[in-house]
């Protein structure tokens, strides 16, 4: 079973997931270690982009929202 400790160490960058986010992509980190990356939040799963994938909110134990670049923020691409 996957390590739930209230201790648990968060990794660099993320923060621990309480069941809040706002609409964002998303890197979500679950309980068993496994990262997601581009994950979108719905009614309290995410959904990540690509694989289709659909992961509960009680299987993400830390997110960490991604950076958009210069470019995308701007609107446009050289």
């Amino acid at each position: 079973m996957a390590n739930r400790r209230k201790d648990r160490p968060v990794p660099e960058g993320f923060r621990r997931y309480d069941g809040n986010y706002e609409k964002a992509w998303y890197d979500i980190y679950t309980w068993n270690g496994t990262i997601f990356h581009h994950c979108w939040p719905n009614a309290g799963q995410f959904h990540a982009w690509g694989s289709g994938q659909v992961i509960d909110g009680d299987r993400v134990f830390a997110i960490k929202p991604e950076v958009e670049s210069g470019s995308e923020q701007a609107g446009g691409s050289n």
